[in-house]
């Protein structure tokens, strides 16, 4: 689980633009050339290489092979490139170039390389050996004893154990050295800026102020930046504890949170019941709004049947009457679904109201076969009216009169 954190570090340094990137072997032909500068060997499946004759030891190229477990000594090689060389062993070996090859677990003695590009060299062990440059390499979980370093700005050494190996001048900026081991050697005097020593171990509290001064990432890097703006003159020990306590307090409230979020999911809080509404208050109607209710139902029944007339006489046959949506709008067709759309007010003055009622113009269908006074009461609109036959009643609110018998 410790290694998961890391391995957007690897994808990085594993991709190339342009193609998919394979550390070792590739499909290649086999091919075993010698040139003046030396051997040129691809597609090859060694089980040791070397030692040679005095003179004899260099290879030019060395493509696209397998040494799994094999043994390479007293080589000297100007590129080395795609070889498959797992639990290998290298003695004594000269390497100008070091490309996309695969040394996971592999020993490395009293070997001496230039520049090491996209290689993997997990949990391998090298000792007394030079690597002048490294780009995109992980070395996680290497053993270094003696190992002389060169730039190493973009290196995975987490897990790994450095001893004894000199690190004045180093460029570790940016390197990833999570959990590292240091024995007997200290990265201070390399430089450090925006290196990732979260968890490192073996410096003394000297040693990590120094690291702290000189750019050096450690736990809570992100609180101890913001603090460090803050408070310029501190201590840089102080402000990093302080930096941790601030980040572990962020953790646990937000734990407390998910927490407190995942039990109201779990058991929500009871619903209060919604209350049941009210009954309507019976409304009493008086003389004078009984009256004017029952005129203006009349002059509305006298528009209708005036309205029904004119449009039978202009050739409606269809829809002889208004439709719901002409007695809202107090307006219809003489000629009903005629061509023609010659419109004229239903009852002169305006829609008449219903006095019994709080609404202003409100109109519901109602073409039941057999009307019923329950039917028509308690509903808070003006008028009911049937389209089809014309038929039209006033509603009775919540009055309870019997004003189907108007």
């Amino acid at each position: 689980m410790s290694k998961l954190p890391l391995l957007p570090w690897r994808l990085a340094g594993l991709f190339h633009p342009e193609w998919a990137l394979r550390l070792g072997t590739a499909a290649a032909a086999e091919r075993r050339e010698a040139s003046e500068e030396g051997l040129d060997l691809e597609g090859q499946r060694l089980s040791r290489l070397g030692p040679f004759e005095p003179g004899q030891g260099r290879v030019a190229s060395l493509l696209r092979s397998d040494l799994t477990s094999g043994a390479v000594q007293g080589v000297q090689a100007d590129r080395v490139e795609h070889c498959l060389a797992r639990g290998s062993s290298w003695k004594q070996v000269e390497i100008r170039q070091l490309l996309l090859c695969d040394l996971e677990g592999a020993r490395l003695e009293q070997v001496e390389i230039d520049q090491m590009v996209g290689c993997s060299f997990r949990e391998a062990d090298l000792r007394d050996c030079r690597v002048s440059s490294a780009v995109m390499v992980d070395m996680s979980g290497a053993r270094l004893h003696g190992v002389r370093l060169g730039q190493a700005t973009t290196v995975d050494l987490s897990d790994a154990r450095l001893e004894a190996c000199p690190l004045e001048g180093v460029d570790l900026r940016g390197a990833v050295l999570r959990r590292t081991t240091f024995v007997d050697c200290a990265p201070d005097p390399a430089f450090v800026a925006g290196a990732d020593l979260c968890g490192s171990r073996g410096l003394d509290s000297a040693r990590r102020k120094a690291l702290l001064a000189g750019g050096a990432r450690f736990r809570a890097a992100g609180w101890y930046l913001v603090l460090r703006r803050l408070l310029p003159g501190a201590d840089a020990l102080r402000i990093e504890r302080v930096a941790l306590g601030l980040q572990v307090g962020a953790v646990v409230v937000g734990l407390l949170l998910c927490g407190a979020a995942l039990v109201e999911v779990l058991r929500p809080r009871g619903v209060d019941p919604v209350p049941e509404p009210p009954p309507p208050l019976a409304r009493e109607a008086s003389s004078w709004e009984l009256q004017k209710t029952q005129e203006h139902l009349a002059a509305l029944r006298a528009g209708l049947q005036a309205a029904h007339d004119t449009m039978v006489a202009a050739g409606a046959v269809a829809s002889p009457w208004p439709s719901i949506n002409d007695f809202q709008q107090n307006t219809y067709d003489i000629d009903g679904e005629g061509p023609g759309e010659i419109r004229e007010p239903l009852v002169r003055g305006g829609l008449p109201d219903n006095l019994l009622t709080d609404s202003v113009g409100g109109v519901l269908p109602y073409c039941n076969d057999v009307p019923t006074q329950e039917t028509i009461q308690g509903v808070d609109t003006d008028w009911h009216y049937c389209e089809t036959s014309g038929r039209v009643f006033a509603s009775a609110g919540y009055t309870e009169l019997p004003t189907l018998e108007w």
